[in-house]
């Protein structure tokens, strides 16, 4: 009879096939956390990273918006670029351009 893994082993495989795959309730719950912390906390770091994990999860344009706004008043400019860069890719239209 073979064995079966251990459960930290187990834990671990499971966790890493998760890692790269997209996770809508989890984004969801990160944006949630993300909009908590800029606008309730007045925690901008945290807010970033909570809306990295956004657009890790489900690549939403939104995030991504909020991550360059984020960065370049953080006077970090050349990554608030690349999330624009990464956002333009994305597709939709900005939300201030929608109708």
């Amino acid at each position: 009879m073979a064995a079966t893994p251990s459960w930290p082993t187990s834990w671990s495989r499971r966790r890493a096939s998760w890692k790269n795959k997209r996770c809508p309730a989890a984004a969801a719950l990160w944006k949630e956390a993300a909009i908590l912390f800029e606008k309730q906390l007045g925690d901008p770091a945290r807010a970033i990273g909570a809306y990295e994990n956004v657009a890790k999860l489900a690549a939403e344009p939104a995030a991504m918006e909020a991550l360059a706004r984020l960065y370049e008043a953080a006077g970090e400019p050349l990554t608030a670029a690349s999330w624009l860069e990464q956002r333009m890719s994305a597709g939709a239209p900005p939300r201030s351009a929608r109708p």
